[in-house]
């Protein structure tokens, strides 16, 4: 998890790349139930 990029919570605090890499990873470790 990272919450410093808000990508559990709120996906526009995540425009960094390190930040969408870490969505991305989530959404396929969660199976898309953090997909925002």
């Amino acid at each position: 998890m990272n919450p410093t990029c808000g990508w559990y919570l709120n996906s526009r605090q995540c425009d960094r790349l390190e930040c969408r890499t870490v969505q991305a990873a989530s959404d396929k470790l969660t199976g898309g139930l953090f997909r925002f």
